[in-house]
């Protein structure tokens, strides 16, 4: 070993209302979003992630958009649950 162990990857999972949501963005918002996601499988709680009080989960934001998600640290999974205007994000479905 070189002295530094590699760090296994986080997997990603989202439901299908989120994967209909980010269908439904322009191009310009669903990359950045993804990028976002995705940047998740590094660093599952990046610097300005929020902890979120009322739902189990954290938050990470981009532009007006919010992404909750939770972590299964177990099993190195994060789950994307839900994702949104910040309008719109925390009213109930």
């Amino acid at each position: 070993m070189t002295g530094k162990e590699e760090l296994q990857k986080f997997t990603i999972q989202v439901n299908k209302e989120v994967t209909k949501f980010l269908n439904s963005l322009d191009s310009y918002k669903y990359d950045h979003l993804i990028e976002k996601i995705f940047s998740l499988e590094d660093e599952p709680l990046p610097a300005g992630c929020t902890k979120l009080n009322i739902i189990d989960g954290y938050r990470i934001k981009w532009s007006d958009y919010r992404i909750l998600y939770k972590i299964d640290f177990n099993n190195k999974n994060v789950i994307i649950f839900r994702v949104g205007h910040r309008k719109d994000i925390y009213r109930k479905r």
